[in-house]
């Protein structure tokens, strides 16, 4: 008879603030981490593979500063995320610099990390489609992927997704999925 063996996180992790790409949704670490440990051994791989594939399309990410991660197993058999370790000496990233950010700037980094998801462009898209079958609507105007922006300067950013011209009167309308500061 074979007994299920599940994994465990460590009880010491520093990267928490972890992102699926995917779904464009935060992952809840304890969860993911406390599955049947063949589960997280098949993510570990998919993870590591993925990257191997296209760097620029990682599974999993750092909510902090968008960078890749791994999970990592250690010599006791716990799991944890880090950054992975081909990019870890390029980026800047709150976890590595011990804290030199304060909560509400960490909390405003992790909410901007998410607006780029693959589920938000395409929200973009439909919402610039709609648009343009208004024909009392300009050309609409969508921003451009922002990638490579300082961490701290991600605080401060701000720029609607999508922004027309509307009607005689020239009113500027935006639209943007972003929760306001």
């Amino acid at each position: 008879m074979r007994t299920l063996e599940y994994a465990q996180p460590t009880e010491q992790m520093k990267l928490t603030d972890v992102m699926d790409l995917d779904s464009a949704a935060p992952i809840e670490i304890s969860s993911f981490l406390t599955r049947e440990l063949s589960l997280v051994i098949q993510d570990r791989a998919e993870l590591a593979s993925r990257f191997l594939l296209d760097r620029d399309k990682p599974w999993l990410v750092c909510q902090l500063c968008g960078a890749a991660l791994l999970l990592v197993r250690t010599q006791h058999r716990f799991f944890h995320f880090r950054h992975h370790p081909t990019i870890e000496g390029l980026i800047q990233c709150d976890i590595s610099t011990k804290g030199e950010l304060s909560p509400a700037q960490i909390t405003a980094i992790k909410y901007n990390a998410q607006k780029e998801s693959q589920a938000h462009i395409r929200l973009k898209g439909i919402i610039r489609d709609s648009l343009i079958a208004d024909r009392s609507c300009g050309e609409p105007q969508v921003e451009k992927v922002w990638k490579g922006q300082a961490v701290a300067d991600r605080v401060t950013w701000r720029k609607p997704d999508v922004q027309v011209v509307r009607g005689m009167s020239g009113s500027r309308l935006k639209f943007s999925s972003r929760q306001p500061s």
